[in-house]
């Protein structure tokens, strides 16, 4: 009755005094019983020993790994991504000549030479007929037959960097490279949202998926009960803190001494009390890419007058874009409440941001038009764009109709600035305009480079909506 009454006092006690701390009351409450039902145990943890410690280890381990799993797919579909776009054939007839060039034997004649598909000969007549089943390719083993000696199906693919790469080549030609590129960016998508979803679940979530045996190296059905029931998570530390002296917590102090020794932390990693954290912190501290942190960002850009020159170091580590800055901005637009505000900073700081844009989300269309828009909104931060920014702009047939360049001042004085000149006028709007008397616009923006042809067209269609 005893340990009741003091579990029951603590509890009411450290409840009323962190009120304003926001702290969830079953975790706290967890945590009082922790404490005096199981002293040892308790004081083993205060040493970051224990079973919740090693617990959280043991998952982070696991998803860590799973997640550089994922990251291992994401990077080697971006080199397929490379591939379709440097594609050099127009067609699948042309592959398959390139592909039988690179397997015949000089020394004899090619009516001596055949496949076999599955250890069915094959000859290079049949192969080239509009009748062969190409979808042997790709569902057979396929090997082919020099006169001299019968090669494996990794010596027949060789050439062209294994059977998967030919098998990709071959997709793009028969579906366009447009599609095929965007049905790679929807696999990487699909991974990326694999992992923002790894990080998201919680415990309980995690068990279901793994396992209670595999995740918790527990000692007592308490500790089980109140993992598995989510009132121990991760951001425990919090909650030891209220029982210590000092304004840090564990997982404050811990964040301080990582960015101190420039070690990368998650960029969703939980702060306590980030007042206190930036205190502590040297202004050299946030030129490091450790201090990133959407908690942290977030703070400071609301409390910018406050931390300006603290804020001014973070943004000059988006001066040149890399995967790990590129990393935040992506979880920043997620998970930030001051997306907008930073990413106009970094757009008018960074030198490689439409470049780093261009070559990683090749195919994402959709994913290109919303940094597009962000840019001809901010038509004075233009440091990053080069001949790509024109040459994206220009593959699209309808760039009128999408940024709506006929209504928007803004984004045409952005292009202006910017001088940049397209070579796909839409003749398909020219009439609209003309009808409703706002074709002055192509004067007052120069925009367009305006060959002949298009000189004739214009004037033909001027004569004959005005006749």
């Amino acid at each position: 009755m005893r340990i009741i009454n003091n579990i029951i006092s603590e509890f009411i006690i450290y409840h009323d005094r962190f009120f304003e701390k926001g702290l969830d009351d079953n975790k706290l409450f967890a945590m009082v019983m922790y404490k005096n039902l199981y002293p040892s145990e308790y004081s083993n943890l205060l040493l970051g020993k224990g079973t919740f410690p090693d617990t959280f280890k043991n998952i982070t381990k696991k998803l860590n790994n799973k997640c550089l799993e994922l990251r291992e797919k994401i990077e080697n579909l971006k080199e397929d991504k490379k591939v379709i776009v440097n594609e050099c054939f127009a067609s699948i007839k042309e592959l398959k000549y390139s592909f039988v060039f690179s397997l015949l034997n000089k020394d004899y004649y090619a009516s001596y030479q055949y496949f076999y598909f599955d250890g069915n000969k094959v000859s290079l007549s049949d192969f080239f007929s509009d009748d062969f089943d190409n979808s042997r390719l790709f569902k057979e083993k396929v090997q082919f037959y020099n006169y001299s000696k019968k090669l494996t199906e990794d010596e027949t693919f060789r050439f062209f960097g294994g059977k998967n790469k030919f098998i990709l080549r071959f997709e793009a030609l028969e579906k366009s490279k447009e599609i095929k590129l965007r049905e790679i960016q929807n696999c990487i998508d699909l991974i990326n949202n694999q992992i923002e979803s790894i990080y998201d679940k919680n415990l309980f979530e995690l068990i279901e998926l793994y396992g209670v045996s595999d995740l918790l190296d527990c000692k007592n059905e308490y500790e089980i009960f109140v993992l598995k029931k989510g009132y121990v998570t991760n951001d425990y530390d919090d909650y030891i803190s209220v029982f210590k002296e000092g304004i840090l917590t564990n997982s404050d102090m811990k964040f301080i001494k990582s960015v101190k020794k420039d070690e990368k932390n998650d960029y969703l990693y939980s702060l306590f009390n980030i007042n206190e954290i930036i205190s502590r912190l040297d202004l050299i501290d946030f030129c490091n890419k450790s201090v990133l942190n959407i908690n942290l960002v977030d703070y400071m850009i609301k409390e910018e007058k406050r931390y300006s020159k603290e804020l001014s170091a973070v943004y000059s580590l988006f001066k040149e874009i890399n995967l790990d800055t590129f990393e935040f901005i992506e979880k920043y637009e997620r998970f930030g409440s001051n997306f907008d505000i930073f990413v106009d900073v970094v757009i008018n700081k960074c030198t490689n941001l439409w470049v780093f844009l261009y070559e990683n989300k090749v195919g994402d269309y959709e994913y290109l038009d919303r940094w597009v828009i962000r840019y001809l909104e901010k038509f004075k931060s233009w440091n990053s764009i080069d001949d790509s920014f024109v040459e994206y702009l220009n593959s699209s047939k309808d760039i009128v109709n999408k940024f709506d360049l006929s209504k928007n001042d803004k984004y045409l004085k952005s292009l202006v600035y910017a001088k940049i000149k397209f070579g796909n006028l839409v003749l398909d709007f020219i009439s609209e305009w003309i009808s409703n008397d706002k074709f002055n616009i192509i004067n007052q923006f120069p925009i367009y480079i305006l060959s002949l042809s298009i000189i004739f067209t214009i004037t033909s269609l001027v004569f004959i909506l005005k006749n």
